[in-house]
């Protein structure tokens, strides 16, 4: 078990913070676990019904356990025909749904000091407690877009066409599925895009919506 991990087990009290519960290697997947310093826990499902599934939610420990509160949740919802019946259909379309929770799970804090299982692991990790970075795909020619509120002299200049590029990479990086060809074969430059998501509205962060305005708006006076 690696140095760093082992210390942040055996410090007194135990704490979770800035360790990963890693059990999505299980069977044919699982959900993963990111506890950080502020209480706040992170999931992401892979194999789930619901596919992307992201949650978040509150951690205590409570005398050998450690309680799991889920608050909130963003997943894909599958819409109209299934076109691939299995353990977990695939249907022909998806879209974003953010939603409410009150699911909750415990584990026992000697599940984390135990040695790795073979489908599950204990790890620190150097997330942010943001979910919608959870949710996006690929960081994209324009990562500033989802990381903080664009400035004037962020699109000072630039042409109509790089800021609509722009304003659709925010979409992009949550698989929106573009129905124009040349934003398809931009995006598809970057391997990780999926487009399988025909509305990603609902995955979109306050920040991210704001520069969606800022963009459209720098678009309409580049077009003048």
């Amino acid at each position: 078990m690696p140095a760093l991990v082992l210390a942040l087990l055996t410090a007194a009290p135990f704490s979770p913070a800035g360790l990963e519960l890693h059990l999505s290697d299980c069977a044919s997947g699982g959900v993963d676990y990111y506890f950080f310093q502020d209480g706040t826990v992170l999931t992401k499902c892979s194999g789930c019904e619901w596919w992307p599934l992201v949650q978040r939610g509150r951690w205590k420990v409570e005398r050998d356990v450690v309680q799991v509160a889920i608050e909130h949740e963003w997943y894909g919802k599958g819409e109209g025909r299934v076109v691939e019946a299995a353990s977990v259909d695939v249907f022909e379309d998806y879209v974003a749904v953010s939603a409410a929770s009150t699911e909750k799970q415990s584990f026992e804090v000697e599940r984390f000091r135990e040695e790795p299982r073979s489908c599950e692991r204990v790890r620190p990790h150097r997330l942010r407690p943001d979910p919608h970075g959870l949710l996006r795909l690929f960081d994209g020619d324009w990562p500033e877009t989802a990381e903080r509120e664009l400035k004037a002299a962020d699109v000072a200049g630039k042409s109509r066409a790089t800021l609509r590029l722009m304003r659709n990479e925010i979409y992009a990086r949550y698989g929106y599925r573009f129905h124009d060809a040349a934003l398809t074969a931009q995006f598809k430059k970057h391997k990780a895009y999926r487009p399988h998501l025909r509305d990603v509205e609902a995955f979109l962060s306050d920040v991210e919506r704001r520069n969606v305005v800022v963009l459209s708006e720098a678009e309409k006076k580049a077009a003048q």
